[in-house]
C-alpha cells in the first residue's frame, strides 16, 4: 500500500482514515465525510438551542427595589408586637418606602384594615360629643339596674317610700280635670288620689293583672298598691271610688294611664332608692341613640368597614377547623422574595421528625387536635415547628438568686399583659349566661319592652327618629327575646342573641387558642450546667424556647451590678448558623428571606433579648420607661434576578463537555488510529516532521470546532442566554476552550495505542471533570491540607478540563 501525504486525510463515520489509496478515498469518502461533519456541527447546535427555548420559558426577573416593614420589639407594646408578627411573617418587599422609616414614625399598619377600621372609627364616633354620651347613659343604666335589683331581692328596702302621682303626670295633663267635672269627684277626694304615693315593689315582676275595679272597694288593696297621706284619706277614697260603676272606673284607668309621663317615671324612678339619682333621661337616650346610628350607618358604609366585615365573617362558622382558619385568613403581604428553606421542608438533616403525634398531656384536648393537625401536614409542620418553642417553650435562667428574680419580674410585664387578656376572656366565661339571662328573662329589659310598647313613648321615639332609617319598632324588634317565627315580618332578622352569639363565639375560640400558650415561661435553675441538661429533655418535644445565664452574678447575689452581662442559649436550629459568613454561591438580592435570614428575629432571640434588656433598665433605674425598639431593615436597589443564569453557571461545563464530546472522541480516535496503522512513522520516514503532523492535526480540528463554536455563539447572543455579555469576547472565550480542549486530546492521545479503546476512555475520562470540579469547589476547607487540595484544585482543573469556566 502505497502512503498518501500527511495533508490528505479522509473522514468517514468510523473515524479518520489516513492512507488509503486515491480510488478507496473516491468511493467512501465523500458520504461518509458528509455525515461526520453533520454530527460535529449539529449536536451542539441543537444543544445551544435547547439553552435558548430554556431562557425564553425562564425569562429576567426585574426586581424593584425592595423596602421593609421594622420589627416591633416586645418593648414597643403587645399590640404592635403581635400585629408585627403575624402582618410581617414573610417579611414582604415594597416598592416605595413604608410609613416606619419615615422621621419620628415607627408604626407601618396605618394602611392595614383594623387601622383604617379605627380611623374611621375615630373620626365618625369617638370625636361625636353625642357618642362620648354614651358613659354617661351607662351611668343611668347602672343606676335603674341597681334599683330594679332591690326592687326584686330586697323590696324592703324601698318599703314605706313610693312615687308621687303627681310627679309622674304630664305637664298638660287632664286626668284631675277629667276627675272633678267628668267623674264628678270632690276636690278632696281628687287631692288626695293626685298626692298619693304608688308602692314600686308592687310592680317588681312587671303589671299585676289587677284593675282599677278590682282594688277600689277594698281597703288592703288600696293600701297595698298606694301610700295616702292620712287614714282618713284612704277611707274617703275607697268610699267615692267603690260607688262608681265598673265602666266608670275603667274609664278613670285608662285616663291614667294616658296622662302618665314615662319620661318623668324612668327618671324618677331611681331616685326611690337614692335621692342623689338623676334617673334616666329618655330624651337624651333617643336623642344619643339617634345619632350613634346614623353614625354607625355611615360606619357600616366605609370601605374599611366592609373589607373587615369580609375577612371576619368566615371566622365566625361553626366548628372551624385551624385550616379552615388559615385558609380563610387574608393575604395581606403577599410578596416573598426568596424560596423558603428546602432541607427543612423535605425534613432532610433534622433529628426532630416523629413518625407519629404524641399526646400532650400539659395542655388541653382542643390543643392537642390542633397540634396533630398541623403535624400531619408538611406545610403547617414547618410553620409549627418554627413557633411552638415561643408558644409553649420555657425560658430556663440560672442562677436562681435575689437579684435574678427582680430583673426577670421586671422583664416578665410583656407576658403578664397577656395574661391578662387570656383571665378577661375567661372571665366572659363566667359572665356570658348572666349577660344571657338580662336580655332574655331581665325585668329590666322587660320593663324597657313595656315602655317603649307605650303609645305614647312610642310616639315620641319615632318622631325624634323620623329624619334617621330607625324607628321604635326596630329597637324593640333589636330587644326581641321570642322565637324567630314569631317576628315581625317587617323587621330584620337580626337582635341581640346574634351579636351575643358572635361575641361570645370569637372569645370562645381566643380562649381555645389561648389554651395553647404557655405564659408562665420563666423557670429557675441552680447554673448553666443545669440549663443544658434540662434543655436537652425539652427539645425532645421542642418545648425549649432558650437558656438565660447571668455570667456575673451568682446564687447568693442580692444587688443588681451596675454592669450586668448575661448570655442567651438557644437551639441552633432556631438561629443562624456561624460555620459561614456569606453563601457559596451568589445571586443579586436582600438577605430578607424569613427561614433562612431572620432566625434571629423570628427565632426569638431578638425578642428575648429585647425582654431582658427592659428589665434589666426598669431594675436598675426603678422607673418605667415608655420606649419601645423596632428594628428596621435597610432598603435593598432594584436588581435582575436572573435564576436560569444561576443555573447554568453550574452547569455549563457540562453543557461545553455534551457539546463537544463527538467531535472530541473523532479527534482522539482518528490521531490513536494514524499511530495504531503505523502511518505515522511511514510519513515521519518520507521526510515529514512531527511538528507539521501536529500542526496539520491541530489545523483539522480547529477548524471543524472553531465552526461550531461561531455557530453557538451566534445562536447564544441571537437568543439571548447571556444578556450582559459580549459577543466578541464570548466568541474568543469559547475558542480559547476549543484550543485547550484539542490541546487536552492531543495530550490524551499519546497514552494509547488502539483507536476503539482511546475513544471510549476518553469519554469516561471526560464525564466526571466538571461535576468533580463543582464538587470540589463546594467542600468546605476545615484544615490546612483541605485548603491545598481545594487550592490546588483551582489551579488545576482549568488546565485538565479545558477552562471549564466554572
Amino acid at each position: 500500500m502505497v502512503p498518501t501525504p500527511a495533508g490528505l486525510k479522509g473522514r468517514n463515520h468510523g473515524g479518520r482514515k489516513t492512507g488509503q489509496t486515491p480510488a478507496v478515498e473516491e468511493l467512501d469518502y465523500p458520504q461518509e465525510a458528509e455525515d461526520a461533519f453533520f454530527m460535529e456541527i449539529m449536536w451542539p447546535v441543537m444543544l445551544c438551542m435547547g439553552l435558548v427555548w430554556l431562557r425564553r420559558v425562564n425569562p429576567l426577573y426585574r426586581q424593584h427595589e425592595c423596602h421593609f416593614p421594622n420589627k416591633a420589639m416586645p418593648s414597643s407594646g403587645v399590640l404592635p408586637w403581635i400585629q408585627g408578627i403575624f402582618c410581617n411573617a414573610n417579611n414582604p418587599c415594597f416598592q416605595d418606602p413604608t410609613r416606619g422609616e419615615s422621621p419620628g414614625v415607627v408604626s407601618n399598619y396605618n394602611n392595614s384594615i383594623f387601622a383604617r377600621f379605627y380611623t374611621d372609627a375615630q373620626e365618625l364616633l369617638f370625636s361625636d360629643p353625642e357618642f362620648l354620651q354614651l358613659g354617661h347613659l351607662w351611668g343611668e343604666l347602672n343606676a335603674m339596674s341597681n334599683f330594679m335589683d332591690t326592687l326584686r331581692t330586697h323590696p324592703e328596702h324601698i318599703s314605706g317610700r313610693g312615687i308621687k302621682v303627681e310627679a309622674i303626670l304630664k305637664d298638660d295633663e287632664l286626668l284631675t280635670s277629667f276627675l272633678l267635672r267628668d267623674i264628678p269627684l270632690t276636690q278632696a277626694v281628687v287631692y288626695q288620689l293626685v298626692n298619693s304615693q304608688i308602692r314600686p315593689e308592687q310592680f317588681a315582676s312587671g303589671v299585676p293583672a289587677l284593675h282599677l275595679k278590682d282594688i277600689a272597694c277594698s281597703l288592703n288593696l288600696l293600701e297595698r298598691f298606694l301610700i295616702f297621706p292620712s287614714k282618713r284619706g284612704l277611707h274617703a277614697v275607697r268610699n267615692a271610688m267603690c260607688i262608681l260603676t265598673p265602666q266608670r272606673l275603667q274609664i278613670i284607668e285608662d285616663k291614667l294611664y294616658a296622662n302618665v309621663d314615662f319620661f318623668k317615671l324612668f327618671r324618677t324612678l331611681p331616685m326611690v332608692l337614692d335621692n342623689h339619682s338623676k334617673g334616666i333621661e329618655i330624651q337624651l337616650w333617643v336623642r344619643v341613640v339617634s345619632a350613634v346610628s346614623e353614625k354607625l350607618r355611615e360606619l357600616s358604609q366605609r370601605n374599611s368597614s366592609r373589607e373587615l366585615l369580609q375577612v371576619m365573617t368566615p371566622l365566625f362558622q361553626n366548628n372551624l377547623s385551624f385550616r379552615q382558619a388559615m385558609a380563610a385568613a387574608p393575604a395581606w403581604y403577599v410578596a416573598t422574595l426568596k424560596d423558603n428553606n428546602y432541607k427543612a421542608f423535605l425534613g432532610i438533616g433534622s433529628g426532630k421528625s416523629r413518625s407519629h403525634y404524641t399526646y400532650d398531656n400539659s395542655t388541653t384536648p382542643f390543643c392537642n387536635e390542633l397540634m396533630e393537625e398541623m403535624e400531619s401536614n408538611p406545610v403547617t409542620r414547618i410553620v409549627w415547628n418554627s413557633v411552638k418553642p415561643m408558644l409553649m417553650g420555657q425560658i430556663l435562667y440560672a442562677p436562681d438568686s435575689p437579684a435574678v428574680r427582680q430583673i426577670i419580674k421586671n422583664a416578665n410585664t410583656t407576658f403578664e399583659e397577656l395574661e391578662r387578656l387570656r383571665t378577661m376572656g375567661k372571665a366572659w366565661e363566667e359572665v356570658a349566661p348572666q349577660i344571657w339571662a338580662f336580655f332574655q328573662d331581665g325585668v329590666q329589659v322587660k320593663m324597657i319592652r313595656d315602655t317603649i310598647n307605650n303609645p305614647s313613648v312610642m310616639d315620641f321615639i319615632d318622631r325624634s327618629l323620623e329624619e334617621s332609617p330607625l324607628s321604635s319598632k326596630h329597637i324593640l324588634n333589636f330587644l326581641y327575646n321570642g322565637p324567630p317565627e314569631d317576628r315581625p315580618a317587617d323587621v330584620p332578622e337580626f337582635d341581640w342573641r346574634d351579636i351575643f352569639n358572635v361575641t361570645d363565639r370569637v372569645i370562645q375560640m381566643l380562649n381555645q387558642y389561648g389554651d395553647c400558650v404557655l405564659l408562665d415561661k420563666f423557670v429557675a435553675v441552680p447554673d448553666e450546667n443545669t440549663i443544658t441538661h434540662r434543655a436537652l429533655e425539652l427539645l425532645e418535644d421542642n418545648k425549649f424556647w432558650a437558656g438565660l445565664v447571668f455570667v456575673n452574678m451568682h446564687s447568693w447575689t442580692t444587688n443588681v451590678p451596675p454592669h450586668v452581662k448575661f448570655k442567651i442559649r438557644m437551639d441552633i436550629d432556631a438561629v443562624e448558623r456561624t460555620n459561614k459568613v456569606k453563601d457559596r454561591y451568589w445571586d443579586p438580592g436582600p438577605r430578607a428571606d424569613p427561614m433562612d435570614d431572620f432566625r434571629y428575629v423570628w427565632g426569638g432571640f431578638a425578642y428575648l433579648q429585647d425582654i431582658i434588656e427592659h428589665g434589666i433598665i426598669k431594675t436598675q433605674t426603678g422607673k418605667e420607661w415608655p420606649m419601645g425598639i423596632y428594628l428596621q431593615q435597610m432598603p435593598y436597589p432594584c436588581y435582575v434576578d436572573d435564576l436560569f443564569m444561576l443555573a447554568l453557571n453550574r452547569c455549563f461545563p457540562i453543557f461545553m463537555v455534551l457539546a463537544w464530546v463527538y467531535s472530541v472522541s473523532m479527534i482522539v480516535k482518528s490521531i490513536v488510529l494514524e499511530k495504531e496503522l503505523r502511518l505515522k512513522e511511514t510519513m515521519k520516514a518520507m521526510g515529514v516532521t512531527n511538528g507539521v503532523i501536529w500542526s496539520t492535526w491541530f489545523i483539522d480540528s480547529f477548524l471543524m470546532m472553531g465552526t461550531s463554536t461561531a455557530l453557538l455563539t451566534a445562536i447564544i447572543m441571537g437568543g439571548r442566554v447571556l444578556n450582559y455579555s459580549n459577543g466578541i469576547i464570548l466568541f474568543l472565550f469559547l475558542l480559547s476552550f476549543t484550543m485547550a480542549t484539542i490541546m487536552q486530546c492531543f495530550l490524551l492521545s499519546v497514552f494509547f495505542n488502539q483507536a476503539n479503546l482511546a475513544a471510549a476512555c476518553w469519554d469516561r475520562l471526560l464525564y466526571p471533570l466538571p461535576p468533580a470540579h463543582l464538587l470540589l469547589r463546594m467542600a468546605r476547607p476545615h484544615h490546612k491540607g483541605h485548603e491545598a487540595v481545594a487550592g490546588w484544585c483551582h489551579i488545576q482543573m482549568p488546565i485538565t478540563h479545558s477552562q471549564s469556566l466554572c
